[in-house]
């Protein structure tokens, strides 16, 4: 009987001291993985501050072309900038087949709302009801939504510079997208 004691009880010392030691192992290797996050960060932000420098160059027209022809069956030239609505960050263009698109941060459901709104005659002035009346909506008299295929763009799906390329694209396009993560095309048929 006290042999059984004495392998239960050495079993439970042994099962103590790897216990101890595999924690000791795992937070040096989580020390290392830190180290290696750190390191891989210091060069992403060397790699992204050198690559800020080229934006200037960048041209907006062909970089929402290129981002909306990957999500669509056959390529699009945007030719024109129709206007930049601040009040929603979003920029309508036109392309080259005279589609419109309107490039947002903003889902389309939001933006539905906001020609909903922006359509509304409650109270208002005659002035603000002409300027309304004067204003198109952003995605045309669809009420829904219905007629316009949206084309989503994330980083995920892009490369590590999108956040930069946007929001350096929104700026000239007079729109503050501030790095965003995710932009939306939605595309008026």
């Amino acid at each position: 009987m006290s042999l059984e004691i004495l392998v239960v009880a050495m079993l439970i010392v042994f099962s103590l001291i790897l216990t101890v030691y595999n924690h000791r192992q795992a937070e040096s290797m989580r020390g290392i993985e830190r180290v290696a996050q750190d390191y891989y960060a210091m060069q992403m932000r060397s790699a992204r501050r050198g690559y800020a420098g080229a934006l200037d160059a960048l041209d907006p027209m062909e970089w929402v072309s290129d981002q909306l022809s990957a999500g669509l069956p056959k390529p699009v030239q945007v030719v024109e900038v129709i206007r930049s609505v601040v009040e929603i960050d979003a920029v309508d263009l036109r392309t080259n087949d005279n589609r419109r698109v309107v490039v947002s941060i903003r889902p389309k459901s939001d933006i539905v709302l906001y020609d909903r709104r922006t359509r509304s005659y409650k109270k208002k002035s005659a002035a603000d009801r002409i300027a309304n009346f004067a204003n198109r909506p952003l995605l045309t008299k669809s009420r829904w939504g219905w007629g316009v295929k949206t084309v989503e763009k994330s980083m995920s799906q892009a490369d590590e510079f999108f956040d930069l390329e946007a929001d350096a694209v929104g700026k000239k396009f007079g729109v503050n997208w501030d790095n965003p993560t995710r932009l939306y095309f939605h595309v008026v048929e």
